[in-house]
């Protein structure tokens, strides 16, 4: 199963030094989740060419609240950036599993997202197709003055990071290590007051999970549902 192994949080852009994690380990996911004002979140880069930053999610924007998820497997082990290189402010959260695939990492069929304006945000539900995903959900939003918040039930809250110099922007990075299978999960947060907001949530295949020996839930009962129906046919020949 994925475990979480270390995290931090603050400021990424191209006027301050990028936002870094030491000892990475070989073969570990890193994720990072970047909220920007007024401007679409860019791809990250990391000066150590230890990860290649690859995005999880779309970037999605309410007000003037921008977010996106990456990801990346570090290619060895050492200091891990992440700089968004970016001339309006990039605030992010990161942070560093094990146990995770390193191929077939992302699970497209578990991801969603959502945006609104209350102290209540939501990514909207997304149902596992195998067990022991590591789900990640996060919260990017903006506001005039300081907020606190706190992850939704059943989520365990890694990293935050908010910044009031740049007009308040805040962000959220929570995980569940080891979700259930065909189970709906919605990455959520209870804010101090309302806040515009975009939330996102998306999973990591486990290693040694069915990213790369089984096939997932949804195509094994296809498989099942073709099998039957062709027993079902050559019965009728053969009667």
């Amino acid at each position: 199963m994925a475990t979480y192994v270390q995290g931090t949080s603050g400021i990424s852009d191209s006027r301050f030094d990028a936002l870094t994690l030491s000892n990475v380990q070989s073969g570990n996911l890193v994720v990072a989740s970047i909220v920007c004002l007024d401007t679409t979140v860019p791809t990250p880069t990391d000066p150590n060419s230890r990860v290649t930053w690859t995005a999880a999610t779309s970037n999605l924007a309410n007000g003037s609240a921008n977010l996106k998820i990456f990801y990346g497997i570090a290619g060895s082990t050492g200091t891990v950036q992440c700089r968004t290189g970016n001339s309006d402010i990039g605030l992010c959260a990161m942070a560093e599993y094990s146990g995770v695939a390193s191929s077939s990492t992302l699970d497209t069929n578990v991801t969603n997202g959502g945006t609104g304006e209350s102290n209540s945000p939501s990514s909207g539900a997304a149902t596992t197709d195998e067990a022991g995903l590591l789900l990640i959900g996060a919260v990017g939003y903006f506001a005039w003055s300081a907020r606190t918040g706190s992850q939704g039930s059943g989520w365990t809250e890694r990293q935050d990071a908010f910044d009031s110099i740049y007009m308040g922007q805040g962000i959220y990075l929570e995980s569940i290590d080891s979700a259930a299978n065909s189970t709906s999960y919605t990455a959520t947060a209870t804010m101090s007051q309302s806040v515009t907001w975009c939330c996102q949530m998306c999973a990591f295949r486990a290693s040694g999970g069915a990213s790369s020996t089984r096939v997932p839930f949804r195509r094994m009962n296809v498989l099942l549902r073709l099998c039957l129906s062709v027993l079902t046919l050559f019965g009728r020949l053969f009667r």
